[in-house]
């Protein structure tokens, strides 16, 4: 389903633009009814229609500055003019500007229909060339997440409730395996009925036994994209599935990145606004587990992995980690594993494939 938006300061006018066709039978659906140009700037800025009817001449701003004003912002939308003039020199200069129509009053319901036809039709080809047989949008690498055409693109599709970036995530075995570059990371719109997947391909390193994925923290909007992807190689990397719950995911997010450092339970607290005893009854009651054992979780998993990837000394991981007492990284690290770091990647490397 399109979305639409309608611009017309005379109102029986724009009533009579809403009720010419059921929208919705044509896969349009209205999202607001302007009286004014400002008033349709607001709801423009909101709601990112994939189209806008709208009459060329309205009182404090026109059809031409209006329409500029909606380009040079970025904003990428299909106009159709909606006029009472009839006035070669007006259209021609609108299709100038890239309208795709221009529809004279008083209206004829089978050139709507038309109209509304080709505006479909173009909308599905814009939609297409963002993606492939799989429905995936394949993005070239490198400084991906900060492409303005991406960041619009995304912007088009709405504002959701609920966003996400998932990330298949790949860790880099160069030890035993050839790397190579592959995509993946994956936008998911969980209420989109225009975009269920988008993939962003980046630089990532193939690994043939290890395969995860990560998800970001729920957001409301992508407009903090590379914090999603952050959150989503940190889901990725240690196993993390966010809570619901919005402080204790961004607590979750926040030891994460932190996970090595001297951690104190009352800057914690403070960086938070709450009281330790409170934050501490949070996360257990959405984790079924403390801060503590949270952190220790994390510091395992990482140990995992560099006893896995390098041939980094025991004494030097448990440093990278976060514990400065080898001693009491080795009871840990046997009390979460069932064997010692030593044993850990001994046994790993016993059971790992080599590739020559």
């Amino acid at each position: 389903m399109f979305s639409v938006i309608l611009v017309d300061d005379e109102q029986w006018a724009l009533n009579g633009l809403k009720n010419i066709i059921q929208w919705e039978d044509y896969g349009f659906k209205v999202k607001k009814l302007c009286s004014s140009a400002e008033d349709a700037l607001t709801a423009i800025r909101t709601h990112r229609p994939d189209a806008i009817f709208t009459d060329i001449r309205m009182p404090g701003m026109n059809g031409d500055e209006f329409i500029n004003m909606i380009r040079s912002e970025g904003i990428e939308t299909e106009f159709v003019i909606v006029s009472a003039y009839r006035d070669f020199n007006v259209a021609r200069k609108a299709i100038s500007q890239g309208v795709l129509y221009y529809l004279t009053k008083p209206l004829d319901k089978n050139e709507v229909v038309n109209v509304i036809s080709t505006l479909k039709k173009k909308l599905n080809e814009k939609k297409n060339a963002f993606f492939d047989e799989q429905g995936l949008l394949r993005i070239p690498s490198g400084n991906a997440l900060h492409d303005r055409n991406i960041l619009n693109y995304l912007e088009q599709c709405a504002v959701y409730p609920n966003c996400f970036l998932v990330l298949d995530h790949h860790v880099p075995l160069q030890r035993h395996y050839k790397s190579k570059e592959i995509n993946i990371t994956h936008l998911l719109f969980p209420n989109d009925v225009k975009a269920s997947l988008v993939s962003i391909s980046l630089n990532m390193y193939h690994v043939l036994d290890t395969v995860s994925y990560g998800i970001s923290r729920k957001h409301g909007n992508f407009s903090q994209l590379l914090d999603m992807k952050k959150e989503a190689e940190l889901s990725a990397e240690f196993m993390i599935r966010y809570s619901d719950n919005p402080t204790v995911s961004a607590l979750q997010a926040y030891l994460a990145a932190r996970y090595n450092q001297k951690i104190k339970m009352r800057e914690i607290a403070e960086q938070f606004y709450l009281s330790e005893s409170y934050l501490f009854e949070l996360f257990k009651k959405h984790t079924n587990t403390t801060i503590i054992q949270f952190i220790t979780d994390l510091r395992i998993k990482k140990a995992c992995t560099l006893l896995k990837v390098s041939d980094l000394p025991i004494s030097v991981i448990s440093e990278k980690v976060g514990y400065e007492d080898l001693s009491y990284f080795g009871r840990l690290f046997r009390r979460q594993m069932k064997c010692s770091p030593a044993c850990y990647r001994k046994n790993y490397l016993a059971n790992s494939p080599r590739l020559e």
